[in-house]
């Protein structure tokens, strides 16, 4: 329940909790799987960017654990479906390395 009325918040955005057959009647851009890509490219991007500029404070919050497993999480995703060109991949290629296998 929802503070606003204590209405499901469901019923606050107007989802769809129960479906029947397919719940999108409109189909997927035809660019959907480039824009997919290009995202995940940029957020790979600003992994790179934590881990090489802020990654002494990730370390001093204690944070370490948690930040390499969400990167891994990520790493995993994207490489299981070919999401990311590896050369993108190159500048935390030797961390990945060591964390990853």
């Amino acid at each position: 329940m929802s503070a606003a009325g204590n209405q499901p918040s469901s019923d606050l955005w107007n989802v769809k909790t129960e479906c029947k057959g397919s719940c999108f009647s409109v189909p997927f851009p035809r660019n959907f799987m480039q824009l997919c890509k290009k995202i995940l490219t940029r957020l790979f991007r600003v992994f790179v960017h934590v881990y090489i500029h802020h990654f002494d404070r990730i370390t001093t919050m204690g944070a370490e654990a948690h930040v390499n497993t969400c990167y891994k999480h990520f790493y995993y995703f994207v490489t299981e479906f070919d999401l990311i060109d590896e050369r993108e991949l190159e500048p935390l290629k030797i961390m990945t390395e060591k964390i990853c296998h």
